[in-house]
């Protein structure tokens, strides 16, 4: 079982007070987030990537399309996320990479933490 956490910034590991957010919907090892503006989103696994509000564990996950894959977020502003994405799913590797922009206010209602 894996969970998405935050913690405010410390460099004193006595001082550290980590705060569950939610479940993580992805298993996986080594998938990074980038965290920006009160947001955090990583690459995820089955086709979908995850978005979480960090004051409320509030998630978005976000689904592939048939003609292009979401890639890993590159930056989150306090209006939009930036993504590497792939124009052609079926031939990902010979695709056309391009940067995409996702509104966070277009996002919808999300998921409720768990």
């Amino acid at each position: 079982v894996r969970d998405i956490y935050t913690a405010p910034y410390t460099e004193d590991a006595a001082q550290l007070q980590p705060r569950r957010l939610r479940s993580d919907p992805y298993q996986g090892m080594g998938l990074n987030f980038v965290v920006g503006c009160g947001y955090a989103a990583r690459e995820g696994a089955r086709d979908q990537t995850v978005v979480v509000r960090l004051a409320d564990g509030v998630a978005w996950i976000l689904d592939d399309t048939p003609d292009w894959t979401y890639g890993r977020p590159l930056a989150i502003t306090c209006e939009e996320i930036f993504w590497d994405y792939n124009e052609s799913k079926e031939n990902f590797l010979g695709g056309m990479t391009s940067i995409a922009r996702i509104r966070l206010a277009d996002l919808g209602p999300g998921l409720p933490p768990d």
